[in-house]
């Protein structure tokens, strides 16, 4: 993901392979979460060395300029976007605010969320700033990527099948909404999706995205 010559050539190879009229640049959506402070590591699924669990981790947070911090991603899109021919679309990505709102909290993947969860209705207060702060970062590195070259971007919320319609109401869909309206711009399709999210579709699709990934 940091080495711009190999995230082109894997996000290439598809194309060569098979000919699909959209490339989906190759990265991981935890890189903006290394960017804001925080240590990744692969043990083979993610790892995030300090958990954010308080306000005191929370303000230790940075926001990361995307064209400094995570410049190799960006590096990565202009490279694509002058190999790709243009009958050929570019899509970039990032993780949606609850799904990197987990890794940092749960520290590791999970299938039941109890840190979170707990972080969530204990603390709504700090669950909102964390999903806040983290708005902000996401709706930066996308617009960045759109600047680099993306001609369509799609917000990855993994997990937001975990909650229930009225929690991701409460606690997700206005972060969303927020990401959207600062990132969206004429001619670049935003794209929102997530798993398990049938009983969500209605509360995504009033976030205002133009397509919904099902």
């Amino acid at each position: 993901c940091k080495t711009p010559d190999l995230a082109v050539e894997v996000t290439l190879q598809p194309i060569r392979r098979f000919g699909f009229d959209g490339a989906i640049l190759f990265s991981d959506i935890l890189i903006p979460v290394e960017a804001m402070g925080l240590q990744v590591e692969f043990t083979p699924g993610p790892k995030v060395d300090r958990p954010v669990r308080s306000a005191a981790h929370l303000a230790a947070l940075r926001r990361p300029d995307p064209t400094v911090e995570l410049s190799f991603v960006l590096e990565t899109l202009r490279l694509l976007r002058r190999e790709l021919p243009h009958t050929i679309g570019l899509m970039g990505f990032a993780g949606g605010p609850f799904t990197m709102a987990a890794y940092m909290v749960e520290g590791e993947s999970s299938k039941e969320f109890i840190q979170l969860k707990t972080l969530m209705y204990r603390e709504p207060v700090i669950f909102h700033a964390l999903m806040e702060k983290l708005s902000l970062v996401i709706s930066d590195y996308l617009s960045a990527q759109i600047e680099a070259g993306a001609q369509a971007v799609q917000l990855f919320d993994t997990w937001a099948g975990a909650l229930s319609p009225r929690d991701y109401g409460e606690f997700v869909a206005p972060h969303v909404r927020r990401i959207i309206e600062r990132v969206k711009v004429p001619g670049v399709p935003f794209i929102l999706f997530g798993t398990g999210t049938a009983g969500l579709l209605e509360l995504m699709a009033e976030t205002g995205p133009d397509v919904l990934g099902i």
